[in-house]
């Protein structure tokens, strides 16, 4: 904390240094302080008034930094982000931790938590036959339009690994509309559904230029649930099942990616479109570490084969080029896999060495690549030359960086997240089951007393992490002009010019789109520095506006 906080305040009190100096040079020729003195010292004063007390997030002392803490839970948190460095400089494999200082009753009632919660908050028998008879209704639905129509779910609900309430993701097949665009296919979908308004409501499609994957929305009236329909996302339906058979493997496995989905839902980590990683990212990672743990939970399905005959036939299992081979026979799973059963440990410890684990990673230099044996170095990566940031890589889509919209300060976040949640879960705590959720899934308690007031994507208007306060949609939020003082444009164009200097990186360039429509109306900014593109999340009324709003989420990411 205290070098994120010198590193934030050394170019303001070199620069205010330096403009006094000329100040009292100027005072000695009689003339006045100019602009540029003014407007410094005001800047710099405001980062002193809104600087946070350097304190430690484990014993809450501030004499003390978190790097410098000497508290047992100490040693778990590493919040700077080295370079990235060449393999041959790579020393240290990713392991984690063998032991940890917390009693074995405390892990035994942990472990008792984590199975707790997997019972009460995950899907049920009952509600995985409802789903399953839901979808099947509804393709009877589209059969009266496509005759040849078919309904795979993928996602959570097929792995096993979805939470009450969560959505079914299905994907569309039918060899009439194979040649068709998937915008096209999912209009059709919802015009067809629309006749059957007794049995579904809430008919969205959304397929306009701005979705990646079209897709059309329902909501089933009779059950309650709600679907998501895409076309031909056959890649999906494998990697859900791969999910699905690390799951029956283990049975650790499914109340750990539980625990860990309802940590980075509180912490508001899971958000794809803010710039944080998918659920589907942490399973993986999951699965990383599960593979990586002393002796391994896991083993690495799309390694592990019958025999040479089967190694050889695993290339040609392919789906959209892709290839999705992983070993499913989980009864010679034993014979194949020497390592199978021989990891005793408790949920709860490995839950607490998941956390620990994950706040001491290296991203910026190893590759979360559960198909791999080993560490891979991101030197030499394919996707390291089009993403510098860090890589969780696709265990079939090679060419997919899992992590590809993560920047710096949302991995810094991402990190502090894990280092504190571990240091609230070694506490020792009782009580029933609702008074130890209540307790450890508390936002105070994980990162309310965390050292994240240095600027990340905190929302100082409504208290959310997952936005910035100028794109809050908050009905209490107030304008900046009615919360403080305006910002003068020319200060925030010259502060990012000042930043991109000092790291030696292209000019800022900047860039608008006016955009109008049934939601928004305005302009969106965007500004390119070096690799990077920040752009706004809500239109402005100007261009300046926008342009000075993209400034400033550069500003931010080049923290």
């Amino acid at each position: 904390m205290l070098f994120v906080t010198f590193s934030t305040l050394s170019p303001y009190l070199l620069r205010f240094c330096g403009v006094c100096f000329k100040a009292l040079l100027s005072a000695c020729v009689g003339s006045p302080p100019s602009d540029t003195m003014l407007r410094s010292s005001r800047q710099f004063f405001r980062v002193i008034r809104h600087s946070p007390a350097i304190r430690s997030i484990h014993c809450q002392a501030q004499a003390n930094t978190t790097l410098s803490c000497q508290s047992s839970f100490g040693r778990a948190a590493v919040f700077t982000l080295p370079r990235r460095q060449l393999s041959s400089e790579l020393e240290v494999t990713q392991r984690p931790r063998e032991s940890l200082d917390v009693p074995s009753e405390y892990l035994e009632q942990l472990s008792a938590f984590c199975k707790d919660h997997r019972e009460k908050r995950g899907l049920s028998e009952a509600d995985r036959e409802a789903r399953v008879t839901a979808i099947r209704t509804l393709q009877r639905r589209l059969r009266a339009v496509f005759p040849d129509a078919s309904l795979e779910i993928f996602g959570s609900s097929r792995s096993g690994l979805g939470v009450d309430k969560c959505d079914v993701d299905v994907c569309f097949m039918s060899r009439g509309v194979a040649n068709l665009p998937s915008s096209v296919v999912m209009r059709r979908i919802a015009s067809t559904l629309g006749d059957f308004r007794e049995d579904y409501s809430d008919i969205v499609c959304l397929a306009h230029d701005r979705i990646r994957v079209p897709i059309c929305k329902l909501h089933v009236k009779n059950s309650g649930i709600n679907v998501d329909i895409s076309s031909s996302n056959l890649l999906a339906i494998s990697n859900s099942q791969m999910l699905r058979t690390y799951s029956l493997v283990d049975e650790r496995f499914t109340p750990l990616a539980l625990m860990l989905k309802a940590l980075t839902k509180k912490c508001s980590i899971a958000d794809v479109r803010s710039g944080s990683l998918s659920s589907y990212a942490y399973v993986i990672m999951l699965i990383y570490f599960l593979q990586r743990t002393g002796p391994p939970v896991l083993p690495n399905l799309q390694q592990t084969f019958a025999s040479e005959e089967a190694r050889e036939a695993a290339a040609e299992k392919l789906v959209q080029t892709r290839c999705v081979y992983f070993y499913e026979d989980l009864e010679e799973l034993p014979k194949v896999w020497d390592g199978y059963g021989k990891n005793q440990q408790s949920i709860g410890e490995l839950w607490l060495q998941l956390l620990n684990f994950y706040a001491e990673f290296d991203f910026m230099n190893t590759v979360v690549a559960p198909r791999e044996f080993g560490t891979v170095s991101c030197d030499h990566h394919p996707l390291a030359v089009a993403t510098p940031g860090p890589i969780i890589e696709d265990p079939f889509d090679l060419s997919h960086n899992l992590a590809r919209q993560v920047k710096n300060h949302t991995l810094l976040f991402v990190r502090l997240v894990f280092a504190s949640t571990y240091a609230h879960f070694a506490v020792p705590a009782s009580g029933s089951y609702g008074d130890l959720e209540s307790h450890y899934f508390s936002l105070h308690h994980l990162i309310g007393r965390s050292p994240l007031h240095f600027p990340l994507k905190n929302c100082v208007k409504c208290g959310g992490v997952n936005h910035y306060s100028w794109d809050c949609d908050s009905q209490d939020s107030t304008d900046a002009s009615e919360s403080g003082p305006a910002v003068d444009p020319q200060e925030v164009f010259d502060s990012l010019q000042e930043r991109v200097d000092e790291l030696g990186l292209s000019k800022p360039r900047y860039f608008s789109r006016h955009e109008s429509s049934s939601s928004s109306t305005g302009y969106f900014g965007r500004v390119t520095v070096g690799n990077n593109n920040y752009c706004t999340a809500r239109s402005f009324d100007t261009k300046e506006e926008a342009h000075m709003a993209a400034a400033k989420l550069a500003l931010l990411g080049l923290l």
